[in-house]
């Protein structure tokens, strides 16, 4: 199954105003608690935007559709554990 990207995102030309980049970064922090506890099936976009306290427009006007901030909510986290990968061995050698 192909998971589809954020428009903006993938045009590369996210949020223009400080404003703008706070918001999309507020929904997307929010979306992964309801996909963490209700999982992807159970996770509405209204979960989304409770959690974010931003309106359903919103949460449009950022991402495309529910499968878009899922995919990059994933990328977020694959990012995370590959940061903390490389940083295990740094920090057992300075243990030592």
């Amino acid at each position: 199954m192909a998971i589809a990207c954020s428009d903006q995102a993938s045009r590369g030309d996210g949020p223009q105003t400080a404003r703008g980049q706070r918001t999309r970064s507020a929904v997307l922090t929010a979306a992964r608690r309801p996909f963490e506890t209700r999982g992807y099936v159970d996770t509405r976009v209204a979960d989304i935007t409770r959690q974010a306290k931003v309106s359903y427009g919103s949460f449009y006007t950022y991402f495309p559709s529910k499968e878009a901030v899922f995919a990059e909510v994933v990328e977020g986290m694959i990012e995370d554990f590959r940061a903390t990968v490389r940083a295990e061995p740094a920090a057992r050698l300075h243990s030592r």
